[in-house]
């Protein structure tokens, strides 16, 4: 195995310390090198894996120059999403600048290879298992060198995970799939950061949502395990579709107008949340969701999709004003928030912030433990998993959390759309 990237550090030893790996001509000589390497280990008779970015031609070029005229280069392609490459880079202790999700994403988002006229194996690494993709490259390698008739395993083994996916997966409501189901243990787990579970208004509603609009609530579920393995909860509202008439209040406004004395009759449907488990992430299960929510809504009369969508990625950034985090974008133009590019790429819009879409209050005493924090005086504290920091006034004994989300649209398909 050649590592691209221990042969850079070995060009320029102050990359081992931080040092932002950026130089071009210094990668250009290390792929220059990795390509010598190479061809003495094939010299010996050996295989050789070079990992590394060898994305286009120029790139690859400067690589393969180097190796013999009969060696037989084979492309294999690792492909994941940026949600799941910022949760592994988090969990790996030997990751340094590429922890941060504003380099990460940055990266990311530029990577874009083009290889020409070359068979390139593409394997999403988010939604294969190692000894998955490992089987399917060792099938594929072997089908290149044995004829045709193999390569029908590889496919086979590549699309195992997919198949999970988008075979075994279906989409009922509760009105549908009445009673209790099933779900997979991680989706049993606590989602939330403790405080998110005492909002007052949803303490005391809820649990009428779910009852009263079964319709609305879906599921995601696997036929292979027989388990739920996402779910999604939404709820009819009136809106006249204007963008400022959006409730300031998001959530807790949209649910409380619901189970007010006089509804207006509804003439949208309302995202409140989507649950996936962890496994299931990074496969395009959100974007799935999402689309099978609006389809619920067109099935009872309601086109239009709105979305209280609270940012994935700014609880890392809880000092940073809403405002000014939505103007964060990636070098393609995308959103760095990953759940709002997800809400993008599917058409909707950005209409304005739900500046106090969930309101938590509690004692000191429940606050710290909510949070697992001491609170001695009375100020702003930055709390994990919050949007914004958190008040606490000690002489009233009181904490107060108000969280911000973003109101996002999803105009009705046109007539030429599915």
């Amino acid at each position: 195995m050649i590592d691209l990237d221990l042969i850079y550090e070995m060009l320029d030893p102050r990359a081992r310390s931080g040092r932002p790996k950026s130089d071009e001509r210094m990668w250009s000589q290390a792929r220059r090198l990795a390509g010598r390497l190479a061809a003495a280990l094939l010299a010996e008779g050996r295989q050789v894996v070079a990992e590394g970015n060898f994305a286009g031609d120029q790139s690859l070029a400067e690589f393969e120059r180097e190796l013999p005229g009969d060696a037989r280069l084979r492309l294999i392609m690792l492909e994941v999403d940026f949600e799941v490459a910022l949760e592994r880079t988090q969990a790996d202790a030997s990751r340094g600048l590429s922890k941060d999700p504003v380099f990460l994403s940055t990266h990311h988002g530029r990577f874009s290879p083009q290889w020409r006229e070359r068979e390139v194996l593409q394997l999403d690494t988010g939604a294969l298992s190692l000894a998955e993709a490992t089987d399917a490259a060792t099938a594929w390698l072997t089908a290149a060198r044995v004829g045709p008739v193999p390569q029908r395993a590889w496919r086979g083994q590549l699309g195992s995970a997919r198949l999970r996916a988008d075979v075994t997966l279906h989409f009922p409501t509760r009105a549908e799939r009445t009673g209790r189901q099933p779900h997979i243990a991680s989706l049993q787990a606590q989602t939330w950061p403790e405080f998110m579970y005492h909002d007052a208004v949803l303490d005391r509603l809820f649990g009428r949502v779910v009852a009263e609009y079964p319709e609305f609530l879906f599921y995601a579920w696997d036929d292979e395990r027989e388990e739920v393995v996402g779910v999604g909860h939404a709820i009819p509202a009136a809106w006249d579709g204007v963008s400022a008439s959006l409730p300031d209040g998001g959530v807790d406004a949209v649910v409380e107008a619901r189970f007010a004395d006089a509804v207006p009759a509804p003439t949208a449907l309302c995202a409140l949340q989507i649950l996936i488990a962890p496994e299931y992430r990074g496969q395009g299960l959100s974007r799935r969701m999402i689309e099978r929510m609006a389809e619920i809504g067109r099935d009872h009369g309601l086109d239009t999709l709105v979305a209280p969508v609270r940012p994935t990625l700014k609880h890392r950034y809880p000092l940073t004003p809403i405002e000014r985090y939505l103007s964060w974008r990636r070098p393609d133009g995308t959103h760095l928030d990953p759940w709002l590019r997800t809400h993008e790429r599917l058409g909707a819009e950005i209409a304005k912030i739900a500046p106090e879409s969930m309101r938590v209050s509690g004692t000191v005493a429940e606050w710290e433990k909510w949070t697992e924090l001491a609170l001695p005086e009375s100020g702003t504290y930055v709390v994990p998993g919050a949007l914004v920091p958190i008040e606490i006034d000690r002489d009233r004994d009181e904490g107060a959390y108000v969280e911000p989300n973003v109101w996002m649209v999803h105009s009705p398909p046109q007539a030429n759309e599915p």
